[in-house]
């Protein structure tokens, strides 16, 4: 039998009035679910969490519990998504399996909370303390952990995609069957920690402390290990992870050292008190290596680059680092007393308080270098190139060196530099003119392009000089010694050369 259906089955409208008819009824109820931003969380669960601690699947969408006391609660499969709960105290709960999508727990305490299995996808975990949380099988795609606090924490078989890990402290923790795909753990603390058959395809690991962690069956092959720390890592035959990174574990962990290590390519690489004393270097590529502490004495590291390295309290006792690049290297307090760096370049480099006490540094380039306290007591500087570097009154360095830096920087103006010692000095552009330099010692000089317009060079050695392109136009060169010197391109115009002798030996004859 057919029942004839009245107004108020169809929306309990009440007699006169229109009744919605089936088809809006199913719009709103189609327009709910495909917008669930639009139910809000229940007052009357929030409410009862508060007051209980006990509110298993509830609706709590978008719920404002930041700083709520909550150590214990029961939140298992809970709507939690875009919850607001920065600073909350939910040590101990239980939030198995519920949707926390883009929540905000930063600064939260889930110390030894249950997490298992949720949806925690773009949920912000910022600064949030997680030691001993269960986290194992809850997805975690993209979601912030930067400085978060995971030490002892159960992430296994967590899905971590894109996720957020910046500085992040995961000692000790399990990883293992984790998927890391893109993800960025720049500076994360991952210190014995289970990272068994974890998946770091992509991943960002710069800078990361990877110390004794088991990395048996994991994929670390297109991962960026730059400055990783690998001592004492465990792997095994099924570890992904590129040549290079295999080197630097086993030159780390290995009790043996190195002995030849010509040409390795270990640029960016951790070597953090690495102690290769004696060890063949030559060659080796060591741009933007981390050597903080490392014991580098005698080492043989001619030709070598160490662009942009940190040496920071290294120790290069009598090293070899001829013609090694050194530019923009940090070798604050670094020991490096004896080394030969001739022709090296280490042009911006930090060598505050650094020892070089007799060090060789002919024909070093030293531009722009920060030299404040360093000590270069009987150091050899013949040559090297001083412009631009930054001197304090604690700097120990020959007078010559001085003068020459004095003279780049500040010019000559009216001094008298009657008989002074400049030979090998690297002067090229120097400003000396009409500047008294008689009898000064410029053999072997660097004067390219010096402006020496007017200067009295009477009796000065210049053998072997470079005057190519100076300005000699007007200077007094009577009696001066100009053998081998180089004068391409200098200008001479009304030059006094009574007596000189001549680049090809021969004396001016006085007229």
């Amino acid at each position: 039998m057919k029942v004839p259906l009245n107004q108020g089955d169809l929306g309990g409208s009440s007699p006169g009035e229109t009744a919605p008819t089936p088809s809006i009824t199913r719009r709103i109820l189609v327009l709910l679910l495909s917008f669930p931003f639009l139910l809000a969380a229940s007052g009357r669960h929030v409410e009862q969490l508060r007051e209980t601690k006990q509110c298993a699947d509830c609706q709590l969408r978008e719920a404002r519990l930041g700083g709520a006391e909550l150590n214990g609660a029961n939140i298992a499969g809970s709507d939690l998504r875009r919850a607001h709960l920065r600073g909350a105290q939910l040590e101990g709960a239980n939030l198995q399996n519920a949707n926390a999508r883009i929540a905000d727990l930063r600064d939260t305490n889930l110390a030894s909370a249950n997490l298992v299995g949720g949806n925690f996808k773009q949920a912000q975990f910022a600064q949030a303390i997680l030691f001993r949380a269960n986290l194992s099988q809850t997805n975690l795609e993209e979601a912030d952990f930067t400085g978060a606090k995971l030490g002892g924490a159960n992430l296994s078989q967590g899905i971590l995609t894109k996720a957020e890990l910046q500085e992040a402290d995961l000692e000790g923790a399990n990883l293992d069957e984790t998927v890391f795909l893109e993800a960025n753990l720049s500076g994360a603390n991952l210190k014995q920690a289970s990272l068994q058959k974890a998946d770091f395809s992509q991943a960002n690991l710069e800078g990361a402390n990877l110390e004794g962690a088991d990395l048996r069956g994991a994929n670390l092959e297109t991962a960026n290990l730059t400055r990783v720390y690998l001592k004492d890592t465990r792997i095994d035959a099924q570890t992904a992870i590129a040549a290079k990174w295999l080197l630097v574990r086993e030159s780390l962990s290995s009790a043996i050292p190195q002995p030849d290590l010509r040409g390795a390519d270990l640029a960016g690489a951790n070597l953090k008190d690495i102690d290769w004393d004696n060890t063949d270097l030559a060659g080796a590529n060591l741009e933007g290596a981390y050597l903080f502490l490392a014991k580098l004495r005698q080492v043989n590291l001619v030709g070598g680059n160490l662009a942009g390295a940190d040496l920071v309290y290294a120790d290069l006792t009598g090293a070899d680092l001829t013609e090694a690049s050194l530019m923009a290297a940090n070798l604050s307090h670094a020991r490096l007393s004896g080394v030969t760096l001739q022709q090296g370049n280490l042009a911006g480099a930090n060598l505050y308080r650094a020892d070089l006490q007799g060090a060789d540094l002919q024909g070093a380039n030293l531009q722009g270098a920060d030299l404040r306290g360093s000590d270069f007591t009987g150091a050899e500087l013949t040559g090297a190139n001083l412009s631009e570097v930054v001197f304090d009154a604690d700097t120990k360095i020959a007078a010559q060196a001085w003068l020459v830096w004095d003279l780049l920087e500040r010019g000559a103006g009216d001094r008298d530099l009657t008989g002074v010692d400049l030979a090998g000095a690297p002067l090229a552009g120097v400003n000396l003119e009409g500047v008294r330099l008689t009898r000064v010692n410029l053999a072997g000089a660097d004067l390219t392009g010096a402006n020496l317009e007017q200067a009295n060079l009477f009796q000065a050695d210049l053998r072997e000089a470079n005057l190519s392109g100076a300005n000699l136009n007007g200077a007094n060169l009577s009696e001066a010694n100009l053998r081998d010197a180089i004068l391409d391109g200098a200008m001479l115009d009304k030059a006094y050369l009574c007596g000189a002798i001549l680049p090809n030996g021969t004396r001016e004859v006085c007229e």
